[in-house]
C-alpha cells in the first residue's frame, strides 16, 4: 500500500505538471493579442492577432485491471496505465472569424504552425458569443484522496473485488464472467482571455462485472466505493441470473382471446389494451434522452429541429403530467456529471428544463441563449423529480397537483413495483433506440431479454418488440415510478403494445 505522502506527491506532480504547460500557453495566446511589431516576428507574422480566447485543457492518468472470459489479468486485461494530455481551444480573431480546435502535448512546442493552421480553420459564425468574464464558481466535491493510490499504481484492491465477484458469480452458476476495475486521476484548467484562470482536481472509480453474457451491474462515482456495495451488486447479480437463463412465455393483452361468449358483431371493437412494461431505470433514461432531451438542446430549438419551438419555452406550454420535472444539476458531490463551471465559464448550478410539467428553458451555450433571450445553463446530468416524491439529493420535489394526488403519492420501490405487475415485462436492455425519431415521440425498439412478470414474480425471459408513444406515456395517469437507491432516476411503468412475434 502506498503511502499518503506518495500519493499527494503524486497529484501534486501531476498538477505542476500542467500547471507549467498552461503558462507556456498562455504566454503564446497573450502574444499572439498583440500587433507584430516586425513582418518576420514570431508565429503571428502575417496573421491577425487575436482578440479573445478561451480553452480547457485536462491532464489525467487511469488504471485499469479485467477479467475477460474468466480470465483475470491476462493479455486481454492485464494491469494498464494510461496518460492523457489534451483539451480544446476557441478563438476570435480580429476580423471576427472563428476557429474552435483541440489542444495537445504537442501544441506548445508547435505553436508557430498551430496558429497558422488555426487561422486556416477559421469560419464565420453568425451571432457568436463573446468571451465571458469571470464569474463565481460553485464548489462541489470531486476528489476522493483514497483513490490516488490505485492510480499511482497500487492495484490490490482491484485484484481483491475482481477475484471475488469471479469466485462468488461461478460459485452461483455462471459460466463465464467477465468485469473491469477502473481509476483515475485528472486535473484540469479552463482559461479564458478575460481573466478566468480555475483549476480543479477529482477522481473517478468504477467496478463492473457482467455474467454469462447476460446479466450486469456496477459502480461508478468519484469517490472509492462504499464499504459492503460490491457485496451487494454481486448479491443482485446472483438474483437475476437465473431468471435471464430460464425461457419464458408471454402474450400480449392485444392478443388474448377476448372473454365471453358474445360474437364479434354484438358490440363495437374497442381499440387494444397496453401492456404493462416496466422500464428498468438505465432504460427509462435512455427514453428520456431520446425523446425528450434530445429536444431540449437550445441549437435544435432555434433552429427548427427539435419537438418544441422557442415560443413554447417562453409561454411556458405543458408538454407532460404536471407532477413529473426534469432538472439539469451539475453540484451532486462524486458524481461524473459534477463540475464548477462549462468550458465558456459558465458557473454550474442546478435547472429545471420542465418543472411540473411545463418546459422552462432549454439547454443554453453562450450563443443560443442570446437567441432565445435566456439565462446560459450549467453542464451537468439531467434527472427526473416527481411530486412529493425525493429527489435525488434527498429533498422533497414540488407538491403534487390535487388531481394526481392517487396516481403519485408517494415513492415506490422497484421491488414494490414489480410486484404490482399482474402481466407484464421488465426490460432492461433494448435495441434501436438510436434510429428512432426523437421529435414524434413514436417509437418500435427491439428488447431482446425482457424479464416476464406474472402476479409479480419473474417467470422466464422472451424477446420483444416495444411499441407506443413516449409523450403519451408521460401523459398517462398509468405511467408509476419505482427507485432503486443505488439508482439517480426512477424504473418507469408505462403501458404500451409489446410484440412477441418473430
Amino acid at each position: 500500500m502506498l503511502s499518503n505522502k506518495s500519493s499527494s506527491d503524486f497529484l501534486n506532480r501531476q498538477q505542476n505538471r500542467i500547471h507549467a504547460y498552461v503558462d507556456q500557453l498562455l504566454a503564446l495566446l497573450v502574444q499572439a493579442e498583440r500587433p507584430a511589431e516586425r513582418p518576420a516576428e514570431r508565429p503571428r507574422a502575417g496573421l491577425p492577432r487575436l482578440k479573445g480566447w478561451r480553452f480547457t485543457l485536462s491532464i489525467g492518468r487511469s488504471l485499469s485491471l479485467s477479467i475477460v472470459d474468466n480470465e483475470l489479468g491476462d493479455v486481454y486485461g492485464p494491469p494498464t496505465a494510461r496518460d492523457s494530455l489534451g483539451g480544446g481551444i476557441y478563438l476570435i480573431w480580429e476580423d471576427d472569424r472563428r476557429t474552435s480546435t483541440t489542444l495537445d502535448r504537442y501544441t506548445v512546442m508547435n505553436f508557430e504552425q498551430c496558429l497558422k493552421e488555426w487561422r486556416a480553420l477559421s469560419f464565420t459564425e453568425l451571432y457568436g458569443p463573446d468571451i465571458l468574464a469571470p464569474g463565481i464558481y460553485p464548489e462541489v466535491a470531486m476528489l476522493d484522496e483514497a483513490i490516488l493510490p490505485l492510480v499511482e499504481g497500487d492495484t490490490t484492491l482491484f485484484y481483491r473485488i475482481l477475484s471475488q465477484g469471479q469466485r462468488e458469480l461461478q460459485a452461483n452458476g455462471a459460466l463465464f464472467v467477465d468485469a473491469s476495475t477502473n481509476a483515475s486521476l485528472t486535473t484540469s484548467y479552463i482559461c479564458n482571455s478575460k481573466g478566468l484562470n480555475l483549476s480543479y482536481s477529482s477522481t473517478g472509480f468504477s467496478f463492473s462485472f457482467f455474467a454469462d453474457s447476460l446479466y450486469g451491474n456496477g459502480y461508478s462515482k468519484r469517490r472509492l466505493c462504499p464499504e459492503g456495495e460490491v457485496e451487494v451488486v454481486l448479491d443482485d447479480i446472483k438474483t437475476m441470473l437465473p431468471f435471464f437463463k430460464q425461457e419464458g412465455q408471454f402474450v400480449s393483452r392485444a392478443d388474448r382471446p377476448a372473454l365471453g361468449t358474445a360474437s364479434p358483431s354484438d358490440h363495437p371493437a374497442e381499440p387494444p389494451v397496453g401492456d404493462s412494461v416496466l422500464l428498468g431505470s438505465n432504460v427509462a433514461v435512455s427514453f428520456v434522452s431520446t425523446f425528450l432531451l434530445s429536444n431540449l438542446y437550445g441549437s435544435r430549438v432555434v433552429n427548427g429541429q427539435a419537438a418544441f419551438e422557442k415560443g413554447d419555452f417562453l409561454a411556458k406550454k405543458a408538454v407532460i403530467r404536471e407532477d413529473i420535472s426534469l432538472m439539469l444539476d451539475s453540484l451532486r458531490p462524486y458524481e461524473f456529471s459534477a463540475g464548477r463551471l462549462t468550458g465558456e465559464g459558465v458557473p454550474g448550478g442546478r435547472v429545471a428544463l420542465i418543472e411540473k410539467g411545463r418546459l422552462n428553458t432549454p439547454i443554453l451555450d453562450l450563443k443560443y441563449a442570446n437567441l432565445m433571450g435566456l439565462p446560459p445553463t450549467p453542464a451537468g446530468s439531467v434527472y427526473m423529480e416527481i411530486a412529493n416524491q425525493p429527489s435525488p439529493d434527498g429533498a422533497v420535489s414540488h407538491s403534487v397537483p390535487s388531481h394526481m394526488a392517487e396516481a403519485v403519492s408517494q415513492r415506490k420501490s422497484l421491488p414494490e413495483l414489480i410486484r404490482q405487475v399482474d402481466h407484464g415485462l421488465l426490460v432492461y436492455v433494448l435495441m434501436g433506440m438510436h434510429t428512432q425519431d426523437g421529435t414524434s415521440g413514436r417509437y418500435s425498439v427491439s428488447a431482446p431479454r425482457s424479464l416476464v412478470i406474472g402476479q409479480g414474480e419473474f417467470k422466464g425471459v422472451v424477446k420483444t418488440t416495444l411499441t407506443g408513444n413516449f409523450f403519451d406515456n408521460l401523459n398517462d395517469p398509468r405511467t408509476t415510478f419505482g427507485w432503486d437507491p443505488r439508482e439517480d432516476n426512477p424504473a418507469m411503468l408505462i403501458q404500451c403494445q409489446a410484440s412477441t412475434a418473430q
